[in-house]
């Protein structure tokens, strides 16, 4: 199966990857009109031996060729549906690079090789390109604990925060190096996930853009969902609650449960950071980060990471895309 151009769009996890992905799945009909064929992560992920693929690693290594086969067999029954000559391959997945550890110390950068190697190892294109989006680090450590509290897990946030800055899990210089080093990988298209500010629409067609898809985003029409997460008494409720669940049904049933409790509608959002923590923790990344924007993103602040103020202008790169 002959792949010319491979795109993978891998994360990171909580950066607006399920708006884009609901987007693209709108959007499959016309992309396939442009000679472009998307895998979303719903197809990878009903692979019988995804948790052999090397992101996962929790398989059995005689698992790795058939989850190869599988992926191949998946893009091949996307390519079949492509009008004319498959451009492009297209495939989001914010598991390429490894599953969010719920605590520090947990693998979580370093499966980022296995993960994207074997996949392109699997599709053998002739060029790959990857399309990440990074966050501020006090904002996504606050969206991931939220995650996998949402999901049941039993952690309390004084632990979970405390360890922030021990280990290189949202430090991104190292991640985009190993993405860079992986065979066949071309164009490294970063993205800071705070250009959402914009808007929805403005941030989804600045993907599209990479794709030279831009202008189908009047036909994408669910920019209003979101993923729904605790509010505060939901969220202090989980905590007391959560070390209790034993079954996956009790899980879904509690989230299920203190959604409907404690609506967002009604109640007020989790704060889980005071200001002299969110503070630390930009002091904590700021001089990483500083080198990480002059290096990477050249065309932004240095200090976009620096405070909510400076954060807030990462919105205006959009305003040189005509969407």
């Amino acid at each position: 199966m002959a792949i010319k151009h491979l795109v993978l769009h891998v994360g990171v996890p909580k950066t607006g990857t399920s708006l884009i992905q609901r987007s693209l799945r709108q959007l499959r009909p016309l992309l396939r009109q442009r000679g472009i064929a998307y895998v979303d992560r719903r197809q990878i992920h009903r692979l019988e031996n995804r948790k052999s693929w090397g992101a996962y690693a929790t398989g059995p290594e005689s698992g790795k060729s058939l989850f190869a086969s599988e992926l191949e067999a998946v893009v091949k029954s996307e390519k079949s549906k492509v009008q004319g000559r498959t451009k492009s391959v297209l495939i989001s997945n914010e598991s390429i690079i490894g599953r969010v550890a719920p605590t520090f110390g947990d693998p979580y950068w370093p499966r980022a090789a296995d993960g994207l190697g074997e996949m392109i190892g699997a599709l053998s294109p002739k060029r790959t390109d990857v399309i990440i989006y990074v966050r501020r680090q006090d904002r996504l450590l606050e969206s991931m604990f939220m995650q996998q509290l949402h999901l049941g897990r039993s952690l309390i946030w004084d632990d979970f925060i405390r360890e922030a800055g021990r280990d290189d899990r949202v430090r991104y210089r190292d991640l985009m190096e190993v993405i860079s080093a992986v065979p066949t990988v071309g164009d490294v298209r970063i993205r800071p996930f705070e250009i959402i500010g914009a808007g929805a629409a403005a941030f989804v067609g600045d993907f599209l853009s990479d794709l030279d898809a831009s202008d189908l985003l009047p036909h994408i029409n669910n920019f209003d969902q979101s993923n729904v997460s605790y509010t505060q008494p939901a969220w202090e409720a989980a905590q007391h609650i959560n070390p209790h669940l034993r079954t996956e049904e009790q899980r879904t049933d509690t989230r299920r449960f203190l959604r409907k409790l404690f609506p967002p509608a009604d109640y007020p959002k989790a704060v889980l950071m005071t200001a002299s923590e969110r503070q630390r923790i930009l002091e904590i990344y700021a001089p990483e980060n500083q080198a990480f924007f002059r290096d990477y993103l050249p065309d932004y602040p240095v200090d976009s990471y620096l405070s909510d103020d400076a954060t807030g202008r990462l919105r205006e790169v959009l305003q040189r895309i005509d969407l």
